[in-house]
């Protein structure tokens, strides 16, 4: 039985963004030999780079809207030809999340996104704004907002496996901790985890066991912990905090501030312990 474009539901021109896989061709063939210590008996067609393909594929199209619309996609001609994929069952598919390891991939994306400017580079503002935007981009640091948000996709997913309270809410969840480097736009790690934040999912302690030297980490008051700021400190990298309003302190010194930090809005620079 052959497998061509007439079994396939998706019109080719339906298929979008061929034009913006040029650039990371080279990039993700580094990813074609992934997995295949785990191929005892040499028959697995669909490797790594093909499947990421496919996969940004779906990104680019909105046509493809689920798992069987992309194995409808992998029977055209016009995505075979263009990437070199070959027809793909869906148990291919389903297979490849468990076979594949990420991490190759995950050094792709931080080289691309090593690639970006950053904002000052990006667009010169006036006034207030570029001056600030400079300010920042001089600190030395890459300066890395960090926050945990919680995702309920869950329940779409396996609605019967949720336990709710009496409001009929669940109570459980992904929480996706998030880094994101703010002069560029971009986040530079997600960590997943469950939603209630004791343990290895508490947002400090995923914080402190993912720190990288030379970042300004900045952060809410749910990240106030003297342990994790000795950490980012031990780590060469330094951290702004929203603490709370009763948090306890001694104060070592006061610093008289410039006329500059008056007119920033500074309304104290103080040494605490």
């Amino acid at each position: 039985m052959s497998l061509d474009d007439s079994r396939s539901n998706i019109p080719p021109k339906e298929i979008k963004g061929l034009k913006y896989f040029r650039a990371l061709g080279t990039m993700l063939a580094r990813l074609h030999e992934v997995g295949k210590e785990r191929d005892k008996a040499n028959n697995r067609h669909l490797h790594m780079d093909q499947y990421c393909t496919l996969i940004l594929l779906w990104l680019y199209s909105p046509l493809v809207d689920s798992l069987r619309g992309l194995q409808q996609a992998s029977m055209l001609k016009k995505v075979q030809k263009k990437f070199a994929v070959p027809p793909t069952s869906l148990g291919s598919l389903s297979e490849s999340v468990s076979i594949f390891d990420p991490e190759p991939l995950k050094q792709i994306a931080k080289e691309l996104g090593d690639q970006l400017p950053n904002a000052v580079a990006r667009k010169r503002s006036k006034g207030f704004q570029e001056a600030l935007l400079d300010q920042l981009s001089n600190l030395g640091k890459t300066i890395t907002a960090v926050d945990g948000s919680i995702v309920q996709i869950l329940a779409r997913i396996a609605r019967l496996a949720w336990i709710t309270v009496g409001d009929g809410q669940p109570t459980c969840g992904y929480r996706l901790q998030t880094q994101f480097e703010i002069l560029k736009g971009i986040p530079s790690r997600i960590d997943a985890t469950t939603a209630n934040p004791k343990g290895t999912a508490d947002e400090r302690a995923v914080l402190e066991r993912t720190l990288e030297p030379d970042r300004l980490y900045v952060t809410d008051r749910g990240y106030q912990s003297w342990k994790l700021w000795n950490a980012i400190h031990t780590k060469s990298s330094s951290s702004i905090c929203r603490v709370r309003d009763k948090i306890h302190y001694e104060i070592i010194e006061s610093k008289e501030l410039t006329q500059a930090d008056m007119e920033a809005g500074v309304i104290s620079d103080q040494t605490v312990f």
